[in-house]
Order: structure tokens, then C-alpha cells, then sequence
């Protein structure tokens, strides 16, 4: 978050860091920011670990929000992931409008694709945004946390 507000992702919509506690309307403003800061840094994907990203993106999507669905597709694009696998075995497909269609085959995966994972895990605790509760298990969000790890890493190299 340091990057992210000494970059001046927070400028036009607030630091939700003033209080002590992080609410809902915290958590939207950090999403905002950490979502324009991933959409600059496009670079960033091809320095993170391919292995965190196929268990992160193969666990299945979080969430049914269309756009955290969609980055998962192309995230599962970007490492080789079989769309058809993934949905079988997700509890969500029932609800999902996007169950088992595959994405285009040149939409590959992106920065932004993978910052919206981070941040629906990351932020699940105050906004409850993972539906699929099965995806919460110890290999995911150790993946989680070294792709964020990479993100801090890579990003304040300026690379």
C-alpha cells in the first residue's frame, strides 16, 4: 500500500489509512487505487511466479463477479489451465453466467488480472467478496501472498 500511495494512486479519491480501522468504503477507495496502479504497471505479469498464478487461477474464480470470472479466464489462458476442468469442479458454476466458456485465445493474462485476485482474497475479510469458500484453503493463500509479495518487489524496482 506504501507504493500505492507514495505513487499517487490515492490523489481524487481519498487515504483510507486515516482512520484505524479499514471499512467497506475504505476497502472500495484501496481497490480503486491498487486496480489503476496494476492497469499502469502492464509489465509486471511476466515477472511473477507461473506456479502461484496456476494455483491461485486453477483453485477457480472467488467470486462470480463478472470481472473477477473474467480475469480468471484469462489468467487460466495466460498459464495453460483447462477452462472445462476448472468450472466442473467449481461450486459456483450454477450461478455463474460465464461457466465453461473460454476466453479468446488472444486475451492473455494481465497485471490487473492478477491484482483483482489479490484484492478480492485480500480484502475478503471486510467485504466478505469470496463466494467460493473452497478457494481459502493454506496452498491458495500462500500463493496469494508471495504474488503479493512479487507485486511490492518488482514495483518498487522500477522495473
Amino acid at each position: 500500500m506504501e507504493q500505492v500511495l507514495k505513487n499517487g494512486y490515492f490523489e481524487g479519491i481519498g487515504n483510507p489509512f486515516g482512520t484505524c480501522e479499514v471499512g467497506l468504503k475504505d476497502s472500495n477507495q484501496i481497490r480503486t487505487a491498487c486496480l489503476n496502479f496494476a492497469r499502469d504497471r502492464i509489465d509486471l505479469i511476466r515477472y511473477f511466479s507461473r506456479k502461484d498464478i496456476q494455483v491461485v487461477a486453477g483453485s477457480g474464480c472467488p467470486s462470480i463477479d463478472r470481472k473477477v470470472v473474467n480475469s480468471g479466464k484469462r489468467l487460466r489462458a495466460h498459464v495453460g489451465i483447462d477452462e472445462g476442468n476448472v468450472c466442473s469442479s467449481c461450486i459456483l458454476r450454477g450461478n455463474c453466467e460465464r461457466a465453461y466458456v473460454k476466453e479468446c485465445e488472444d486475451e492473455g493474462g494481465r497485471t490487473v488480472d492478477v491484482m483483482r485476485f489479490l484484492l478480492t482474497y485480500g480484502l475478503d475479510p471486510i467485504t466478505g467478496s469470496v463466494e467460493n469458500k473452497p478457494c481459502l484453503n493454506k496452498r491458495v493463500k500462500e500463493s496469494v501472498r508471495r504474488l503479493l509479495k512479487e507485486m511490492v518487489e518488482f514495483s518498487c524496482q522500477g522495473t
